[in-house]
Order: C-alpha cells, then sequence, then structure tokens
C-alpha cells in the first residue's frame, strides 16, 4: 500500500478488488495496473481472439515442453523463463548455431530473479540482432 500511495493512486481503499477466474482468492489492484490490464485486453481484441493461443503453441513447440493450461501468454511469460528457453532454442538454430544465449534460467519465483531473466531474454535478442 505504501508503494501505491507514492505512485499517487491514493489510500488502498482507492484501490479496485479483481478476483482470479475459478478463485476464491482476491487480490489488490492500484487505478494504474486496472488501466494497464485494459489496454492489455484490448490489444488482444484488435488482433483477434486465436493470436494468443497460436503464439502459446509456437512458443511451446520452439521450446519443446508443455506450457501451464489455462494461463494467459502474459502469464506464460511473466517470470522469463520460458523467454530464456526460446531464445536459447533460436539462437540454437541461427545460422551459424550459437550456444546457450543465455547462461543461467533462474527457477527461482523471486520477483529480482523474473526480472534478471526477462533482462537476459531482451540482452539474447539483441545479441541475435
Amino acid at each position: 500500500a505504501k508503494g501505491i500511495s507514492r505512485l499517487g493512486a491514493g489510500r488502498r481503499g482507492d484501490c479496485k478488488m479483481a478476483s482470479n477466474e475459478g478463485s476464491e482468492e482476491k487480490e489488490w489492484i492500484s487505478p494504474l495496473d486496472a488501466g494497464i490490464r485494459q489496454k492489455q485486453l484490448e490489444k488482444a481484441a484488435a488482433l483477434g481472439p486465436d493470436v494468443e493461443i497460436r503464439l502459446l503453441e509456437w512458443i511451446a513447440a520452439v521450446v519443446g515442453e508443455e506450457l501451464p493450461e489455462g494461463q494467459s501468454l502474459v502469464e506464460v511469460c511473466k517470470d522469463g523463463k520460458v523467454l530464456c528457453k526460446l531464445i536459447n532454442q533460436i539462437a540454437a538454430k541461427c545460422e551459424p548455431p550459437r550456444d546457450k544465449i543465455v547462461k543461467k534460467v533462474h527457477e527461482s519465483k523471486l520477483a529480482f530473479k523474473a526480472m534478471e531473466n526477462l533482462k537476459n531474454f531482451i540482452d539474447g535478442c539483441k545479441s541475435l540482432g
């Protein structure tokens, strides 16, 4: 709640309550997060209903492993693990083939490890061009 008030979103009472589908668990989201989620939904709707499914299928095929069922593309990729595996597989198929671009994929659920995975993915993308 302290971080929310620093961003100018106000008190915790100003936040919206969101529920995870199929779950009774509730989470607090700030108005800023609610706006970002709404924009994501609008972009997804503009691309078409099956784009996210096709992307998840493509990622699973390239990575060579099953992805969690019932999760969105954002949920699957938010910790960076799948993205790091993806860039390593793409790098291996480049001409000339490259060894692992991302040497260490952090399996931890800690936020700073997820951020490191995402940074490593972006750095890997930059190194491939």
